[in-house]
């Protein structure tokens, strides 16, 4: 890890780039989070760490290099940044996924941002010559705006090669009524069957720690095995209380809780992160009312979009599993918007 970080500073001497790493000041990152015009869960401080731990454990090495940067003394800028190692193959990314464009405050004029992004760029590709492979991965992913952002173009225009992802969102600033026209035809007496059926609550920032082990051991017998350590599970109750996210239950007459499904959110941006139903009830509405209560929950407190999850198509590149494409239409049945990630495949040659 030594070697590597006089690596990262010294290429980063060069370009004459500021910054510090997010694990050294995460109040920074935080209270530049809160100033960014569009506050995605990608961005998300909280998410970082989660993912961080989910990765952790599927990595020879694995290094959070995320970084606040700086323009003088001013920081301008997040960009979640990670470097792993698996057999011996370096990789660089935003948490083991395609790695994510640098995120600047509103109020940073055109021209550092610019000037930023060529020295951001500058830097993944001598860095991923370091990690011996020819091509890197980034992503421009939805920021709620209409027109192609600087990242996007600027590795087109250095060669890069782009696809698009498509995901779910539902546009919460409609009514609630809009919103549930706007839901497949066929889930609207599925939703109201299922509010007769169930016990639905919604668990806040006061969530026992009794029922949320009760929702971890659901996802346990659901799945058939430990899926996750122990720590991702801390990170995620840690949101619960401190109100970035809540947790929908459902519970049969007996009081069982037969289904949860896990929301987090930033002022901006609701999402979808985990959900676990009792395997022999599929031939009841379980998810359907969940999503209805996180989408009426969500719009409640005043969120303006929730992000459901991809919209998976047979003809993806790599190709979906079955598994994948059904779950995704099933989101879809509750969307009103699909809008696109760009994935961007760069050389370093």
């Amino acid at each position: 890890m030594e070697s590597l970080e006089k690596n990262i500073q010294a290429i980063f001497n060069d370009l004459e780039f500021k910054y510090i790493y997010r694990k050294d000041d995460i109040h920074l990152w935080e209270k530049v989070y809160s100033q960014l015009e569009y506050q995605s869960n990608e961005y998300k401080s909280s998410r970082i760490d989660l993912l961080n731990e989910f990765n952790l454990h599927g990595n020879d090495q694995y290094h959070d290099l995320s970084l606040i940067i700086f323009s003088d003394t001013n920081p301008i800028a997040l960009w979640p940044l990670t470097i792993s190692v698996k057999d011996s193959l370096g990789k660089l990314s935003s948490q083991g996924s395609p790695l994510l464009a640098p995120i600047f405050k509103s109020n940073c004029p055109s021209k550092t941002i610019k000037k930023t992004l060529n020295k951001c760029l500058e830097f993944c590709t001598k860095i991923n010559i370091n990690l011996s492979n020819l091509t890197w991965v980034s992503k421009s992913t939805f920021l709620n705006k209409n027109q192609i952002d600087n990242w996007h173009l600027l590795c087109l225009s250095n060669g890069s090669k782009s696809n698009i992802e498509y995901n779910l969102f539902v546009d919460l600033t409609k009514d609630i009524e809009q919103i549930r026209s706007c839901y497949r035809s066929s889930y609207k007496p599925l939703i109201n069957k299922a509010e007769k059926l169930w016990d639905v609550q919604i668990n806040g920032s006061s969530t026992k720690q009794s029922v949320w082990k009760e929702f971890r051991d659901l996802h346990l017998l659901v799945s058939g095995r430990i899926t996750r350590s122990d720590k991702s599970w801390d990170l995620q109750y840690a949101e619960l209380l401190k109100d970035e996210a809540f947790l929908v239950t459902l519970r049969d007459v007996g009081g069982a809780m037969i289904g949860g499904a896990l929301f987090t959110f930033s002022l901006d941006e609701g999402r979808y992160d985990v959900g676990a139903y009792n395997r022999e009830l599929f031939d009841k509405p379980l998810g359907h009312i969940a999503q209805h209560i996180a989408i009426k929950e969500l719009k409640n407190k005043g969120i303006k979009l929730y992000k459901i999850g991809r919209r998976y198509f047979e003809s993806d590149n790599p190709k979906p599993n079955s598994k994948e494409i059904s779950i995704s239409y099933f989101k879809e049945g509750f969307a009103t918007h699909t809008f696109p990630d760009y994935v961007h495949e760069n050389s370093t040659n």
